[in-house]
């Protein structure tokens, strides 16, 4: 259920992103801090038809290389993924020079897209790499081989530099189309929380293999399709859960939670599942192997 507009949020997000953050706290991660606690800030861009995977927002999630994003997110249809890639940057930083007749690009902000064009090539040359990486959260398992695709979101300064002339929107407009990454600022943010469905979001990061709740939200479906070996709990978020009617202790013991709508219930074993896994896998093999002799005869 959407969550109403609440205009108290967003004048105190709007006075966090003018105000300097508290000694010793970098901005961008303290204006992240903020968007995670209060998770309904956070867009969501270009999400396919099944909407955002397991409600889930990675948070500091590692691709392989060196830049780290901000945040990554699934979507999904039924013949592909979409991993999409944010990065944040200050809120204050320029796009465009000082001088209000100039459509010349600031080195910061250049810089900025510089990272998005070396973060694409470097996705490229990975993918196989950070679909493994990602693999835990790539269910159901009959959709796990499907394509992934990726796209870039950057978010960026404010809008009232931006919207001065015709003539700066024409260039920030080239310069995405360019990168082919979706721009936006502090402003767009804002207007994309009046404008969507707002809700809260479970905000995950990596922990080894496995992934955690950094801040989960209720019900969640994840206890549907990942094993106690992929997803970890603190047993405070043990404790809510249980309270919240899911049959955590099954779980942990072997049971996927397969019940319902709200995945409390106690549903097929992990060894079932497991037995799927592997058939879906030699299916796979077939098609794949098939496929290639039909090429070889051709």
């Amino acid at each position: 259920m959407a969550l109403p507009i609440d205009q108290k949020l967003i004048d105190e997000f709007e006075a966090i992103l003018v105000a300097p953050p508290p000694a010793g706290r970098q901005k961008e991660q303290y204006v992240q801090d903020f968007m995670e606690e209060h998770s309904e800030l956070i867009p969501t861009p270009n999400l396919l038809h099944h909407g955002l995977n397991f409600n889930c927002v990675l948070s500091k999630f590692a691709l392989g290389f060196d830049e780290i994003p901000d945040w990554v997110m699934l979507s999904k249809r039924s013949d592909r993924w979409l991993c999409t890639i944010i990065e944040l940057k200050r809120p204050e930083a320029q796009i465009f020079s000082k001088t209000p007749s100039s459509t010349k690009n600031t080195s910061d902000f250049e810089a900025a897209l510089d990272q998005i064009r070396g973060n694409s090539a470097e996705i490229e040359k990975r993918k196989d790499d950070i679909r493994d990486r990602l693999a835990p959260l790539l269910k159901p398992i009959n959709m796990s081989q499907n394509r992934i695709d990726f796209s870039q979101v950057l978010i960026y300064g404010r809008s009232t530099e931006k919207n001065i002339s015709e003539a700066r929107k024409e260039r920030y407009s080239q310069r995405a189309a360019e990168l082919k990454v979706e721009l936006m600022t502090y402003d767009t943010v804002v207007d994309a929380y009046r404008r969507n469905a707002r809700f809260k979001k479970n905000i995950l990061h990596a922990k080894g293999k496995q992934f955690a709740f950094k801040r989960l939200e209720h019900p969640v479906s994840m206890f549907r399709y990942l094993t106690p070996g992929e997803l970890v709990l603190s047993s405070d978020q043990e404790t809510s859960l249980i309270n919240e009617g899911y049959e955590i202790a099954s779980w942990k013991n072997g049971k996927l939670l397969d019940g319902d709508a709200y995945s409390k219930t106690v549903g097929r074993s992990m060894a079932e599942e497991i037995d799927d896994i592997m058939e879906h896998f030699h299916e796979a093999m077939r098609a794949s192997l098939a496929r290639k002799a039909n090429s070889n005869e051709a």
